[in-house]
């Protein structure tokens, strides 16, 4: 489930995080984060591996399910 980092809410509308490509976990908590200047990157609640940048959240997430693959 992508969460925002601040407040961990589910984030609506963005789908189910492919597994972590670092740690290999299948269902992973990803945090949203905002990484200035740039945006948001997900963050793997289990091992900490980041995501690309993206200038959204929805941006963040969708670039992290494309790294998953």
């Amino acid at each position: 489930m992508f969460k925002t980092a601040l407040h961990g809410e589910p984030i609506a509308d963005i789908a189910k995080p492919l597994p972590c490509p670092a740690c290999g976990r299948r269902e992973p908590e990803i945090f949203l984060q905002i990484k200035m200047p740039a945006g948001y990157a997900g963050v793997c609640s289990s091992c900490g591996a980041e995501g690309p940048v993206g200038e959204s959240a929805i941006e963040a997430a969708e670039a992290w399910n494309r790294r998953a693959k």
